[in-house]
């Protein structure tokens, strides 16, 4: 399940766990971060490929 979804579950909870939402939210904030870092260090080596 993805982690928006999991958080959105977390908060509609009578009594939300504070500690697992930020959980949730840091780790979208690692994975984010890893997904630019690789599209930043593809793009010249694609574009060094093509040429």
């Amino acid at each position: 399940m993805p982690n928006e979804v999991r958080i959105y579950l977390e908060v509609r909870k009578s009594k939300p766990d504070t500690d697992k939402i930020l959980t949730l939210g840091t780790r979208n904030v690692y994975i984010s971060g890893s997904q630019a870092i690789f599209q930043f260090v593809i793009i010249p080596i694609t574009a060094m490929l093509t040429v």
